[in-house]
């Protein structure tokens, strides 16, 4: 496989910490308004989630499209604790506008040379933690 780099947004010592310590938070893809509609629209779909694991309607009794892409595991306390989202930009122009973000795509190849092909995208929701995930890699999360 040929992985040759790009050149891209991600400094150098951005890269030497990806290398040291396996994951690197990179700033400035997105504009802080892109990402606060991110969060924003995070938020919506959060609040249209199935009510419980199962049911294709959410806690206000509105119908779920595509419910099986709302993973719920039984949290410590025996509760349905939502945890992800799959396919997030098949709901959200948001999303799809920022998979699609140039910034995005050249920070990616940087990383992972010609062999990088977008493929999917999921928003991930852990102790009050949001990541959202492009590409099967975190490209930026918020604190709750």
């Amino acid at each position: 496989m040929n992985r040759k780099r790009e050149a891209g947004p991600i400094a150098e010592r951005d890269l030497d910490e990806l290398r040291e310590r396996g994951y690197v938070l990179v700033g400035g893809l997105l504009a802080p308004d892109e990402i606060a509609e991110l969060i924003d629209e995070t938020n919506r779909l959060i609040g249209t989630a199935p009510a419980e694991p199962g049911t294709a309607v959410d806690a206000d009794g509105n119908p779920v499209e595509h419910p099986e892409d709302y993973v719920l595991p039984e949290g410590p306390d025996g509760v349905p604790v939502l945890q992800r989202i799959n396919r997030p930009m098949w709901r959200s122009r948001r999303f799809l506008e920022a998979y699609g973000n140039p910034r995005i795509h050249r920070a990616a190849y940087q990383l992972y040379g010609e062999d990088m092909v977008p493929f999917d995208e999921s928003i991930v929701k852990e102790l009050g933690v949001l990541t959202i995930l492009f590409a099967g890699d975190a490209l930026g999360s918020a604190m709750d």
